[in-house]
């Protein structure tokens, strides 16, 4: 209960933010381009977008910290990435509580499709059986560290269909290709790995195998739809890139 009630009041911090930004960019998003998707000229989308920076922001850079800090911990430190780490556990409230408001405010608006449903349970999901077990540091961070891709791509996903031949959105999505690919496909991929092949080992003694083998699967299960995406991604960045160098040697000629 205690949890719920910890996840609960950051869910509503994070839709309060997600509802005041979309009030406090009405000045710039009405001198933008309309989309030509009718939800997305909602302010409450361009306010999403505003909302989810600034959680990739702050969850992104906390992960990429204890990233570097597990990097440079001494080899055979197998063990401690299965403990616990502090600022996991907050960066893991912050994720967790904005996710759970994005879900159900993404719903009301109607700014979900599908796919984007499953993406946020499967994340709250894990988030969730991670923290029930106070541990797992290396893998929270490999899962909340892949929020840094989220910052191009809340641009882009914001001027696609306002400017799709602007440079800043050219621009935003190779970005965010290049950082879905090193954040989101290498790094989520070893966390993956490095938890399913290591677990088994190192799994503190208190954490129910079923638990930790309900957590392997659904690792497993955004992995395949991370890189499912990546595919799909990385053919639109190279389109753009080829577009990009197929219009330079048009102007050099």
């Amino acid at each position: 209960m205690e949890t719920l009630l910890l996840y609960g009041s950051y869910a509503a911090v994070w839709a309060f933010l997600w509802l005041a930004c979309g009030l406090l960019v009405v000045p710039v998003v009405s001198r933008m381009p309309p989309s030509s998707k009718a939800h997305e000229n909602n302010i409450m989308y361009a306010g999403q977008k505003v909302a989810a920076s600034l959680k990739a922001w702050a969850v992104g850079s906390i992960a990429n910290l204890a990233l570097y800090q597990y990097a440079t911990m001494p080899t055979g430190s197998l063990g401690v990435a299965f403990a616990g780490h502090p600022l996991m556990d907050f960066a893991g409230i912050l994720f967790t509580g904005f996710e759970v408001a994005d879900l159900v405010l993404g719903l009301g608006y109607g700014f979900l499709d599908a796919t984007h449903i499953v993406h946020h349970i499967l994340h709250i999901a894990i988030r969730a059986l991670a923290r029930a077990t106070c541990g797992f540091g290396l893998l929270a961070a490999t899962l909340m560290a892949q929020e840094t891709s989220g910052l191009p791509l809340n641009y882009y996903l914001l001027m696609r269909h306002r400017a799709p031949d602007h440079w800043s959105t050219r621009a935003a999505q190779v970005a965010f290709a290049g950082a879905f690919f090193l954040w989101r496909l290498l790094v989520g991929t070893y966390g993956t790995y490095h938890f399913v092949y290591h677990a088994r080992d190192h799994l503190p003694a208190d954490i129910p195998s079923a638990q930790a083998r309900l957590l392997g699967a659904s690792l497993v299960a955004a992995n395949v739809l991370q890189w499912y995406w990546g595919v799909t991604i990385g053919k639109m960045a190279a389109r753009v890139l080829r577009a990009h160098a197929g219009g330079s040697k048009k102007k050099a000629a």
